[in-house]
């Protein structure tokens, strides 16, 4: 883990890694660090799309694949539904934007419950300060941490992503 610490100076070199937080989220950003071979790992957008392919498409009867059963959108709170608190789960192969463009891997856990009250209060506080809106989507979504990474798992585990990204 320390060899992995040294590195995560804000370089933007080969096989260097990159903690991107919310404010950097753009697809086409992470897109253009994954074809430098620059590892990333970045919070998920609650209003990101999310992708993985139809293990079973509907076919047109010459055989082509329809476009519209390709993929399957996955929704993170339905995922989470079953977990217990602190539990995590690891998706491969996961397809980011609207567009599907950018493949990665999908770390997903859910907060304990102590940890969701204070999400939840500060999300409270911020929403009245800027005199927003507060959806339930929103209040659902603030209940998980999910991550995003081109990282595979054999280098760096779901539970080292969580506390690589809380370095930032």
């Amino acid at each position: 883990m320390l060899s992995i610490l040294k590195t995560m100076k804000k370089y933007k070199d080969y096989k260097d890694l990159k903690l991107a937080d919310l404010g950097y989220f753009k697809i086409d950003y992470l897109k253009r660090l994954n074809k430098s071979w620059i590892s990333f790992i970045s919070k998920v957008k609650s209003n990101t799309s999310r992708y993985m392919k139809n293990p079973n498409p509907e076919k047109y009867k010459v055989g082509t694949i329809k476009k519209s059963s390709e993929y399957i959108k996955i929704d993170i709170i339905k995922l989470v539904e079953t977990l217990a608190a602190g539990e995590t789960i690891e998706l491969n192969d996961i397809y980011i934007g609207s567009k599907k463009e950018l493949k990665s891997r999908l770390i997903v856990t859910k907060l304990t419950e102590e940890n969701k009250v204070k999400r939840e209060n500060t999300l409270i506080e911020n929403v009245r300060k800027k005199n927003m809106i507060l959806r339930k989507s929103r209040i659902e979504f603030n209940r998980i941490n999910a991550y995003i990474t081109n990282v595979p798992s054999y280098i760096i585990t779901a539970n080292q992503v969580h506390e690589l990204y809380s370095l930032r």
